[in-house]
């Protein structure tokens, strides 16, 4: 492989421009999730009640959908920028696959229930919560598949930067790996802290676990404007060698 004879992108030299049969899987199984979506939901309305009241399920159903693009992207960058198609990377992508699927109906019944309670019930949720049993069942389901999904596509970067050598990786793109791997054990962190306090505390507590997720206000900047001054501090450095 002569690197330079490759596609860079921000920085990074793609080394899998070449679509791979594990891309082509991946990808199908993530459009089989949002068709998932799809069929979850009541059946084509008949009437104009009807239709309005499939309306009301569409705020759900497009967060769900933008949740599965954010971390369907990760699997294409790190596919994209890598390229690798061996044993645990085919392992990896499969747990991804198989988290995915089984994470997709917990996640629109949250975004449902979130949007129900937003909107005063005007927006109505599928999942029928009869206590708070209900509620926090569902957080704790929600937030460890959140987290079992997020720390699988940390595992394929940190995979990846073993196989620095190989991939003959500069230090930018060593930099950029570390930024992936931290960046999806960040947001797994609120549903991580979520699951664990609807599992762990009394009920009428762990119901609100949900706002947990509000952590991400703060991280995230934190963790951009961190990752930011590394880098910048990374190109210095390089520029000054």
């Amino acid at each position: 492989m002569d690197l330079n004879k490759l596609p860079i992108k921000n920085g990074f030299r793609l080394r899998g421009t070449d679509i791979t049969r594990l891309e082509t899987f991946t990808d199908a199984a993530f459009a089989f999730a949002v068709t998932m979506l799809v069929i979850a939901g009541d059946s084509v309305p008949t009437n104009y009640d009807a239709l309005m009241k499939s309306l009301k399920d569409i705020p759900s159903f497009a967060a769900s959908i933008a949740m599965i693009l954010y971390i369907w992207f990760g699997h294409l960058q790190w596919s994209r920028r890598y390229g690798l198609e061996d044993g645990i990377s085919v392992m990896l992508s499969g747990m991804l696959i198989l988290s995915i699927l089984v994470f997709v109906y917990p996640l629109k019944l949250v975004f449902a229930a979130m949007f129900a309670f937003f909107s005063g019930g005007f927006l109505l949720s599928e999942f029928v919560v009869t206590n708070v049993d209900d509620m926090t069942g569902l957080f704790v389901f929600y937030g460890f598949g959140f987290t079992i999904t997020c720390l699988i596509l940390s595992s394929l970067f940190l995979y990846t930067l073993s196989k620095t050598k190989q991939l003959k990786l500069n230090p930018r793109e060593v930099f950029e790996t570390k930024v992936n791997i931290a960046l999806w054990l960040m947001v797994a962190l609120p549903a991580f802290t979520s699951a664990i306090a609807a599992w762990l505390l009394p009920p009428t507590i762990g119901v609100w676990s949900g706002f947990m997720y509000w952590l991400y206000l703060i991280i995230s900047p934190i963790f951009s404007i961190k990752t930011n001054n590394k880098r910048q501090a990374l190109f210095d450095r390089l520029e000054n060698d």
